[in-house]
């Protein structure tokens, strides 16, 4: 990792996680469609895959307007969390128990992100950089869209117990 002395060094930072993160995602969640059985789950993870592009696209201009390019990915939070939601559904043999995990895992790594683009807006404001703020919002505001829509559908399905239903 290198050295972070500004505050802009840490938006840099973040911004470029973000950026790789979004690149393993949409490779990794796009292998995810054959194990899903309910239309809502798919719906919903193909869209949050989908959007990928666009926000890194968004991120890569947040970047140029630092005067910054995407640096090679290796931030290890991401592909851990990566990780181990594969480890978790290989070992789900139900799937109406896979289906539940799988949505926690997308919760697990949709939180993280929150978490990364709420410090990123937060420094972008003290930065006054006003167009990388406005650029990460609406990134900010589907990432929590999706993570309520994630947790609706698990309800959902806890208490109908019919998790091949569509919500």
């Amino acid at each position: 990792m290198k050295t972070i002395n500004t505050l802009e060094d840490a938006l840099t930072m973040e911004l470029e996680n973000l950026y790789c993160a979004e690149m393993k995602l949409l490779d990794r969640f796009s292998k995810l469609d054959g194990i899903i059985h309910s239309d809502k789950l798919r719906y919903i993870l193909r869209r949050y895959t989908e959007s990928c592009n666009s926000k890194k696209l968004k991120l890569g201009r947040a970047l140029s307007y630092l005067h910054h390019e995407p640096q090679a990915c290796s931030i290890s939070v991401i592909d851990e969390l990566i990780e181990e939601s594969f480890k978790r559904l290989r070992f789900a043999q139900d799937p109406q128990v896979q289906e539940q995990m799988l949505i926690n895992c997308i919760e697990r790594i949709n939180s993280y992100k929150i978490c990364v683009y709420e410090a990123a807006v937060r420094y972008a404001e003290e930065l006054q950089l006003e167009p990388v703020a406005d650029l990460l919002v609406p990134i900010l505001d589907s990432e929590r869209k999706t993570k309520g829509e994630l947790v609706d559908l698990s309800v959902h399905m806890f208490l109908t117990k019919d998790y091949m239903a569509d919500a």
